[in-house]
């Protein structure tokens, strides 16, 4: 005879409640052990293989995975390797697509210059005035990645997805695409004071005066439809985000939130488009800031990207995995200094964590973060940080005594 429901109910919390007082009683704590076998090796070889366990426990992820999320800390060189180790190993498995945090317009001529010829990206970024003008990839270990992603992927077109605003000095890349889209006198006109404007001001997408701004966008506005339009208020978008940063235009909440709700929505017309085209649903690659990537709220107390993309996922029954690449020492290249700076662990983590004691001098360790979701009601003691860890990763990559990236010019920001 089966049990009634009530009485299942009843047996249940019960069970729930005991085990923790049973526990107690006999002085343990589950969350060490769970920890300890959380704890999955990793390497790589000299030719940038990954190897251990840890590769496969990722790549059996991947396997029955829609999208790929990878969170970073930027601007360290073996972080770097590991993505572009996976990203070989993903676009094996038929994950055609990079999704990448840059704008959508700069994207599509990251990927131009990548197809016009070996070195054409890195000798635009080294050219005089050209060294600012697309994020990240003006360091060589992600210029590699972007030129790998597209040389591995079957498709001849649109394998990278920029959904990011356009950068603050990527004035001089969308002026010219916005010249050409003018088709009136006074979209030219618009249009001409816009590349004025980048010209003299490598800054000129976050420190434009509101009525400079108004006077550029305001001709592009009138069919909703065309390209002129998309690009016109792109770039007013652009510097209405970088507002709050760089002229005190409002809340920095609001542009964290505009911005992520951006990246949600340049996805999914990427996302569209690619299903048009290939007649089924494109599998990608993320490669973001931790936060973006993140389960749940982002770090800036916003619904992040990746949450995004996990519950907009199951309406389509799509998979997703998300593993934070982070450091545990060592350097990172410090864009604003233009120079090799202390990389900051970015989960927050202090240097006691019992985390890093798990991974005993291993130089560096996955962590399968699923397996210790369980025990986090009974842990004590534990860091809120690494609580936060594990419940918006799947997986956290550490690795120890990092090296910065190289940059392939001075990259340093240019004085607005």
């Amino acid at each position: 005879m089966f049990a009634r429901p009530a009485a299942m109910a009843r047996a249940a919390a019960l069970a729930a409640c005991a085990l923790p007082t049973v526990l107690s009683a006999q002085g343990m704590d589950p969350f060490p052990a769970a920890l300890q076998r959380s704890v999955l090796g990793m390497g790589m070889t000299e030719d940038g293989t990954l190897t251990g366990d840890g590769r496969r426990a990722l790549l059996d992820e991947a396997a029955s995975a829609q999208f790929f999320l990878v969170g970073e800390q930027h601007a360290a060189h073996e972080i770097a390797q590991v993505e572009a180790a996976l990203q070989r190993d993903l676009a094996a498995r038929d994950f055609d697509y990079l999704v990448v945090e840059i704008g959508p317009w700069s994207t599509r001529e990251v990927e131009r210059l990548v197809r016009s010829g070996d070195g054409a990206l890195e000798d635009y970024i080294a050219a005089p005035g050209q060294h600012f003008h697309f994020p990240f990839v003006f360091f060589a270990e992600d210029a590699a990645l972007v030129e790998q992603a597209v040389a591995l992927s079957p498709h001849p077109d649109h394998v990278l997805w920029g959904v990011d605003q356009e950068f603050i000095g990527a004035g001089e890349v969308l002026a010219p695409r916005l010249a050409a889209l003018a088709e009136t006198d006074e979209q030219r006109a618009a249009a001409a004071r816009f590349a004025a404007g980048a010209g003299a001001n490598p800054m000129y997408l976050g420190s434009a005066d509101t009525d400079e701004m108004v006077g550029i966008v305001n001709p592009f506005l009138r069919n909703r439809s065309s390209e002129a339009f998309a690009l016109a208020t792109g770039i007013e978008l652009t510097w209405r985000i970088y507002g709050a940063f760089t002229r005190n235009s409002g809340p920095i909440y609001a542009a964290n939130l505009e911005r992520e709700n951006l990246m949600k929505r340049e996805f999914l017309a990427h996302f569209a488009a690619a299903e048009a085209r290939d007649g089924r649903p494109p599998r990608a690659m993320f490669k973001f800031g931790a936060f973006h990537m993140e389960r749940g709220l982002s770090g800036t107390d916003v619904p992040s990207f990746g949450n995004f993309l996990m519950e907009w996922g199951r309406a389509r029954d799509f998979r997703s995995v998300n593993v934070m690449i982070d450091c545990l020492g060592g350097e990172s290249w410090g864009i604003q200094q233009g120079a090799p700076e202390p990389c900051e662990n970015y989960a927050g983590l202090p240097a006691d964590s019992p985390l890093f004691a798990a991974m005993g001098d291993a130089p560096m360790a996955l962590f399968d973060l699923k397996n210790l979701r369980p025990y986090l009601n009974r842990a004590r003691d534990l860091d809120p940080q690494l609580r936060r860890l594990i419940l918006a990763y799947d997986y956290y990559l550490v690795i120890r005594d990092v090296t910065p990236q190289t940059p392939l010019a001075d990259i340093r920001p240019p004085s607005m």
